[in-house]
């Protein structure tokens, strides 16, 4: 018996050599393997070290972040946040101007409809006179034939230096209509276009050009008559061009156009529609 316990102590004296050693890697699984059995045999405790034939490891409580990875991480994401969120509000900022810019030019495009209707429908109230009682560069006073029983409406087009147009549609007073033309009321009229984001008259950018029958072009301020050579005079318009530019959003787009040019049905006198 005490020789047996003397070789156990030992193999346990060999064993506890062998952790020394591990670093060096030079330990001998039959000694460890050896000093188990005889510890199991006889009773003596003895712990399973694995860690005498393989490295050390860190302890398995020591898992976790130091607090530098911990502040770079927060510095990484607070940067990532920074960016993301500067990205959506462009996008949010770039979607809506986007957005008002094709407004304005739906509402521009519904506008230059509208006038062309009924602009197309000018027609001379009385022999000898002309579909146009006004021609100018912004507004504009015409004769038009919309199928009113009562005899032609009158067409009132109007612009404001802070980008409004309207165009209204008088009617004229029932029975008072004749040879010498149509009595209207100075009030009331129907809306036929509007718009509040026009910018002809701050870009110095004429509404309507107006084109004769000789095929000259003028910009509005057209006279009532004829002088010497000239055939520019409201009695000679068989076309008007609608220029509508639509203010950009943003400094970095031009300005938007619709241009269009409207040839007159009828602009002579017909007593049939009187």
């Amino acid at each position: 018996m005490t020789k047996m316990r003397f070789q156990i102590r030992s193999h346990v004296k060999a064993c506890r050599s062998c952790q020394a050693n591990s670093s060096k890697g030079s330990i001998d699984p039959a000694i460890y393997t050896s000093a188990h059995d005889y510890g199991n045999q006889f009773g003596i405790g003895y712990r399973d070290d694995t860690r005498c034939i393989t490295k050390r490891h860190r302890y398995s409580n020591e898992c976790g972040f130091t607090l530098v990875e911990m502040l770079a991480a927060m510095m990484i994401f607070a940067i990532a946040i920074a960016v993301s969120s500067q990205m959506a509000s462009l996008f949010i900022t770039g979607g809506a101007t986007v957005d008002a810019e094709f407004n304005s030019i739906n509402q521009a495009q519904l506008l230059e409809m509208g006038l062309s209707k009924y602009i197309r429908l000018a027609t001379a109230p009385t022999p000898g006179a002309a579909p146009f009682s006004l021609a100018g560069q912004y507004t504009a006073t015409a004769y038009v034939n919309a199928n009113n029983s009562n005899g032609l409406d009158k067409l009132v087009i109007t612009t404001s230096a802070s980008g409004s147009l309207q165009a209204s549609l008088i009617p004229p007073i029932p029975g008072s209509c004749g040879v010498g033309g149509c009595s209207y009321s100075s009030a009331g009229g129907i809306m036929v276009a509007q718009s509040n984001y026009i910018s002809n008259m701050s870009t110095n950018t004429p509404l309507f050009t107006y084109l004769m029958s000789s095929g000259v072009a003028s910009p509005g301020s057209i006279p009532s008559t004829c002088s010497g050579a000239s055939t520019v005079c409201l009695g000679n318009i068989v076309a008007v061009t609608i220029n509508i530019v639509v203010p950009a959003k943003t400094r970095d787009t031009p300005n938007a156009e619709i241009k269009t040019t409207v040839y007159l049905e009828a602009p002579v006198y017909d007593p049939a529609i009187h």
